[in-house]
Parts: structure tokens; sequence; C-alpha cells
């Protein structure tokens, strides 16, 4: 991903776990507490960066890079009534992993017909880590995830 996909896919997954951005320009109020609080926690305190409800800004989010966020986004998704499937396995030659992740509704015409909602296969030139994969596998999911909420709301 480059820095502005990234950066774009932090925030969908911020956004995901319901936190929400507070804009300094919008709110001036806010001092230096600016940023991505949990929803419905955000306070202008002189040292509210020191709660836990702050989470950074934008640049501090590390749903990319942290296996822990990246886990809390995958168990939130499976949370919503998803399977979330990894696999794993080396190339003939030994010299590459391959990973698999694909994400399918929990029912049974999507999981017998397999009806996938992610189906991201790494690039074995890419030598691509798992952690990498699974991070691709949930912005696929995340874009489709919002557009369905877009369609549904019309």
């Amino acid at each position: 991903m480059t820095k502005e996909e990234t950066l774009e896919y932090n925030k969908r997954c911020a956004e995901f776990r319901g936190w929400e951005y507070i804009d300094k320009d919008l709110h001036p109020q806010a001092y230096e507490n600016y940023g991505w609080w949990v929803k419905g926690t955000y306070t202008n305190n002189i040292d509210a960066r020191n709660n836990s409800n702050w989470k950074g800004f934008d640049n501090d989010l590390k749903f990319h890079s942290d296996w822990n966020l990246i886990m809390e986004v995958e168990e939130a998704i499976e949370n919503l009534d998803f399977v979330f499937k990894t696999t794993s396995s080396k190339t003939i030659s030994k010299k590459w992993m391959l990973h698999k992740v694909v994400i399918t509704k929990n029912d049974v015409d999507s999981l017998f017909y397999n009806k996938h909602i992610v189906d991201y296969s790494s690039n074995h030139s890419d030598n691509e880590s798992k952690k990498e994969a699974v991070v691709q596998a949930i912005h696929k999911f995340l874009i489709w995830y919002n557009n369905e909420k877009t369609q549904n709301r019309k």
C-alpha cells in the first residue's frame, strides 16, 4: 500500500471500530486534543491526551502494522457474522509463502457455494507477509462494507 492508501485504510479501520475524528478546525475549543477518540468520549480538558479514549492523530494509527489492532478489526468483522479464513502455503521452490484470505457471510448459501465477499491471494513475487495479506483483505472488506452501508441507506 502507498502511504496515502495506508492512511485511508487506517481511517476506515478507526471508523469501523467506532472511533471519531475531532477536527481542530471544526472544534476550536479542542486545544491540542483533536484527533481520534473512542466515539462519545471526547473531552477538551488540558490533560485529555493522557485519557485512554484518545487514540492519536491520523499518522499515529497503526491498523496496518500492529497485529493486536489488526486482530481487533478481524474480530469486529467476525462479530458482524462474517467468517474470516486465512491459509498459508509454501511455493514449490519453498522460496515464498503464499497467503489466501477469504471473508464470507456466515450463512449456508455463502459457505456452501463459496460466495466470498473478499477473496484475496498474495502474489508470490511480492513476498508478502501474512500480516500484509490480512491487512489487504480487511481493506477490501471495509470498502465493500462501507459501500453496502451507503446503498442500504438509499
